[in-house]
């Protein structure tokens, strides 16, 4: 089934040429109040700020399971822990950065400046704009008058 078809793009050494997959990584987003942020209020800013943690790991391919049955229980535990991550999340209001390595830095906030936004969006514009005008006046050079 399907995860054969994982499998056989993970694992190592199954395909002789062309680039290998050598690490996959596991991503966890943890909103608050487990209310995810929209394309939409995200380019408007029309939802408050929030902190948003994002924690991720990554594994070998060379280090996973080499059977179905075993791939299919490690990516069942590898949720079971995303899981009890979340869980701890929303009933403590702390993010369990530490959870699988004690060494682990403490979560990095990043501001977002809406004017910032505003401004790079602006530019773009701008800058489309002024290409666009650029390549008309370089494309009448070569039109043919009649």
């Amino acid at each position: 089934g399907a995860l054969d078809v994982i499998m056989d793009v993970l694992r190592p050494g199954r395909h002789q040429t062309g680039h290998q997959i050598e690490k996959i990584v596991d991503l966890t987003v943890a909103f608050p109040a487990g209310r995810p942020l929209d394309l939409q209020s995200i380019v408007t800013g029309w939802r408050e700020p929030c902190v948003t943690h994002v924690h991720y790991r990554e594994f070998d391919c060379k280090d996973l399971p080499d059977s179905t049955e075993d791939f299919f229980s490690w990516m069942v535990k590898l949720y079971q822990e995303k899981e009890e991550m979340l869980d701890k999340y929303y009933k403590t209001g702390e993010f369990p950065y530490q959870m699988f390595d004690r060494d682990a830095l403490p979560p990095k906030v990043i501001s977002h400046d809406p004017l910032r936004f505003l401004l790079i969006h602006l530019f773009f514009i701008v800058s489309s704009y002024m290409f666009y005008t650029i390549l008309m006046s370089i494309a009448g050079h070569f039109s043919v008058s009649t």
